[in-house]
């Protein structure tokens, strides 16, 4: 798929950034324990950060009615250790009221939030997670104007390429349907939604919005960061093995049918490392990263929220002073 970009982009005659990769840059970050500079503490406090929660936020945030299932009680709220990083910092940091059952409503609350900080003359620094990057990204690029008023981006695992979970889904293996779909809405989701973020739509979207990408990515500062939880603990391990063979394995041998027949990849357990990349977007590898352990308290955490945030942070601003 990336070729097929590609190649459509070059022959509308637009450059293609290359991309960086920050892995290394971001271990020395995160390693050094690394903080804000009067400067870049200055830098943020004229900005809006918002915080865009991915599929199922409304479960995983103990205010919201939305869903009828609350895992806070464990987990705490989505995106709460960064809010409340920011917010001791004395940066203007809100989490986005993100919908997991119309795409359409989080990018409504997107354009809200970029008018609100517009009318008061404020640029807006975005990090999201998940489906919570794609509709940032369907926002930007199908309204270009929003642009003028982001200083940068950070996307955390987001499938620009699309899931084969929700393509697992969609075939319903060993007749999953059967409870599967009745337990929907009680988490706010449609499956709408999980159609989004399978491989065919996001194909088709990332081909007709090839060329509106690449001027984004050539205009503001963007980081994709991707998480690998294979060979690592994770409660997504049943996940992971599916996406690197196919199949849940138990002591090296397959315990399922073939569930999922490739490209195998690297994955967070939801998103293969590959699909949370765009083309000519500079990029972060976190190995040992699952899927929700960057934004809610999970078991087998390997990373620190409060000190990646700050690592990516840094790595963003470094990029809107080139």
């Amino acid at each position: 798929m990336k070729t097929v970009v590609l190649l459509i982009v070059m022959s509308l005659g637009i450059s293609v950034s290359l991309a960086a990769d920050l892995t290394d840059s971001f271990k020395d970050l995160y390693k050094n324990k690394a903080t804000l500079s009067v400067a870049e503490k200055a830098a943020l406090k004229a900005v809006d950060i918002y915080l865009v929660p991915g599929i199922m936020a409304e479960s995983f945030d103990w205010s919201d009615t939305r869903s009828y299932v609350d895992f806070s009680f464990a987990t705490r709220n989505y995106f709460s250790t960064q809010r409340r990083l920011l917010k001791k910092n004395g940066f203007s940091a809100k989490v986005i009221r993100s919908s997991s059952y119309s795409v359409e409503e989080t990018k409504a609350e997107i354009a809200k939030a970029i008018g609100q900080s517009t009318l008061k003359n404020r640029k807006t620094l975005f990090m999201t997670h998940s489906l919570g990057g794609l509709a940032l990204l369907d926002e930007l690029v199908s309204n270009e104007i929003h642009q003028e008023n982001v200083l940068g981006v950070i996307f955390l695992q987001s499938p620009f390429a699309g899931s084969p979970m929700a393509d697992l889904y969609q075939r319903y293996p060993y007749q999953s349907d059967v409870w599967l779909k009745p337990l929907l809405p009680f988490f706010n989701t449609s499956e709408a939604t999980v159609a989004y973020l399978s491989i065919p739509a996001r194909q088709v979207f990332m081909e007709v919005n090839a060329a509106a990408i690449t001027r984004l990515i050539n205009k503001l500062p963007v980081i994709t960061v991707g998480g690998v939880a294979n060979g690592a603990r994770s409660i997504f391990d049943a996940s992971v093995d599916v996406l690197a063979h196919g199949c849940v394995k138990t002591l090296g041998r397959c315990t399922t049918r073939q569930l999922h027949t490739g490209p195998y990849d690297d994955s967070d357990g939801l998103v293969p490392f590959k699909s949370s990349r765009l083309l000519g977007a500079d990029y972060v590898k976190l190995r040992n990263a699952d899927h929700g352990e960057l934004v809610v308290n999970t078991p087998f955490e390997s990373y620190d929220k409060k000190n990646l945030t700050i690592s990516l942070l840094k790595l963003l601003l470094s990029k809107t002073n080139q």
